[in-house]
């Protein structure tokens, strides 16, 4: 509201000023988390600065590189394009015959007379509030993987269910934009061949691999 990204935006060495104050933003809605006023964070600054406690400062990167990462370590950061490729990833885990749970307690099936496991009605909350916590930290990495991108987005899957995709599709109806389906073309799908560079100096060039 304050313009600052803009101010700094069109300073000299803007990249480094905003991934400054980028990380800079990230850190302190990290130190806010659970709290309920600035003055709280403010003493939690200080006392870092107090401890000597270093930060690193995010890193820049090279001009036309390309960053592999997962969604968690791309959090804070921005590029003109990025792709988020496997929405049809299946989750990870499964049912479990012990649940634990920081308020409830502990549930386990249990062994029935027909020698059949049985889930208790705690064992079926607790899996139920599992899931719950799993579809919420996968809205969230979803919307951190998704708002990465400043000019366009790339967005990938090869089968047609998963929790992830069933999110996107869920805001692309509701801005009424459908699925465009892309055909296999194994011709496409071959790996571009290096050009070899060619020397200034001579008219043979010999490549020397470690």
């Amino acid at each position: 509201m304050t313009g600052y990204t803009a101010i700094i935006g069109n300073l000299p060495g803007r990249e480094r000023k905003l991934a400054d104050y980028r990380g800079f933003t990230d850190l302190v809605s990290a130190l806010e988390r659970g709290l309920g006023d600035v003055f709280s964070v403010s003493r939690r600054l200080r006392r870092l600065k107090l401890a000597g406690v270093k930060v690193s400062r995010p890193k820049l990167q090279d001009a036309g590189a390309v960053s592999l990462m997962t969604l968690h370590a791309a959090k804070g950061l921005e590029w003109p394009v990025v792709a988020v490729a496997d929405l049809d990833y299946p989750k990870q885990g499964g049912s479990s015959g012990t649940l634990i749970d920081a308020e409830l307690g502990v549930a386990l099936e249990l062994e029935s007379d027909t020698g059949l496991l049985e889930a208790p009605a705690l064992h079926t909350l607790l899996a139920y509030r599992r899931r719950q916590r799993e579809e919420a930290e996968l809205a969230r990495l979803m919307y951190v993987g998704l708002t990465r991108s400043r000019d366009r987005l790339v967005l990938s899957t090869s089968g047609k269910t998963g929790p992830a995709l069933k999110l996107v599709e869920v805001g692309l109806e509701a801005i009424s934009m459908p699925f465009a389906e892309v055909p296999f073309e194994a011709a496409r799908a071959v790996y571009p061949t290096a050009a070899v560079p060619e020397s200034p100096n001579s008219d043979f060039l010999i490549l020397i691999g470690a």
